[in-house]
């Protein structure tokens, strides 16, 4: 795993386990460090990878638990750091356990493992689910996102204080950049935002928000109660404006291969929004000029 760990089957726990587990068979696993140093060529289809996302990242499943390795660089917030603070915060939440995590600066990798989360894509459930159930499902969501927001800060930001990585608010990737590299933009005081985001209204403060609720990233029960919100990522305190409007414009919110309204968990879930004082500025946002360079 990476360079500098290495995951094992074993009978016996080595004295320099990191930390361990049993799968549901009773196999245990472990994590120790590795002798290697230098970071080590990967297989692309190695044995387990259950989701890639381009260049930049993967996440396979090892021994019962999910191992998500994403691109990093200076300035990018790792995951695992973001799921601590909601954690500590936001006890109601439902966000995945993690087991262990680490970065790997050589190597330009965060790896993160995780816990299984009971249930099922919302993505998948869909067909399953009542008309009620999916609107239940928005309603919680919302307030999920509601509870969220009562936490701010004054700049535009992460809740480590590294710059976001939402890609419809950064600026314009440099063509000659590689394309496995987060460029994010870097945090704005509130000054700085209301020229950058013009003429979004930045508004007075900025909530925490998770900004990528997409149907796969919600799990879900066979009854419609939400099991686990995933993917932090993208969470960073933005303008309250963009709550609702990220949904409104951004192309992850669709449900594949579904039969009927594929846009029916975008609408459901802005509809909850609003109901919780959260309103879309689509005509804003599509007047944001996005910014190759940053202020001075």
């Amino acid at each position: 795993m990476g360079s500098s760990i290495v995951c094992e089957k074993v009978s016996l726990l080595p004295r320099d386990a990191l930390t361990s587990w049993q799968d549901g068979q009773g196999h245990l696993f472990c994590l120790r460090p590795n002798e290697e140093t230098l970071p080590q060529e990967t297989d692309d289809d190695a044995h387990g990878c259950i989701h890639t996302s381009g260049t930049s990242g993967a996440v396979w499943a090892i021994g019962g638990m999910f191992c998500k390795v994403k691109a990093w660089v200076e300035g990018v917030e790792a995951e695992a750091d973001t799921l601590r603070y909601v954690r500590e915060r936001f006890s109601e939440i439902p966000v995945p356990e993690t087991v262990y995590d680490w970065v790997e600066r050589a190597s330009s990798r965060s790896f993160l493992i995780l816990k299984p989360v009971v249930g099922e894509t919302l993505q998948r459930a869909w067909p399953s689910l009542s008309r009620w159930q999916r609107e239940q499902i928005a309603v919680q969501v919302a307030q999920y996102c509601g509870t969220l927001a009562e936490e701010k800060s004054g700049s535009l930001g992460t809740a480590t204080g590294c710059g976001i990585r939402d890609q419809h608010l950064s600026p314009e990737r440099a063509q000659d950049a590689p394309s496995w590299k987060p460029i994010p933009l870097r945090p704005l005081s509130r000054p700085e935002a209301m020229i950058y985001l013009d003429p979004m209204d930045a508004g007075e403060n900025f909530p925490f928000y998770h900004a990528d609720l997409s149907p796969t990233n919600i799990m879900v029960a066979g009854d419609g109660s939400v099991t686990g919100i995933l993917d932090w990522e993208s969470a960073a305190f933005y303008p309250r404006v963009w709550i609702a409007t990220k949904p409104k414009v951004a192309y992850g919110f669709i449900l594949e291969d579904v039969d009927g309204d594929e846009w029916e968990w975008r609408s459901l879930f802005v509809s909850a929004l609003e109901e919780k004082q959260f309103s879309p500025d689509v005509a804003a946002f599509k007047h944001f000029g996005r910014k190759v360079t940053l202020l001075p």
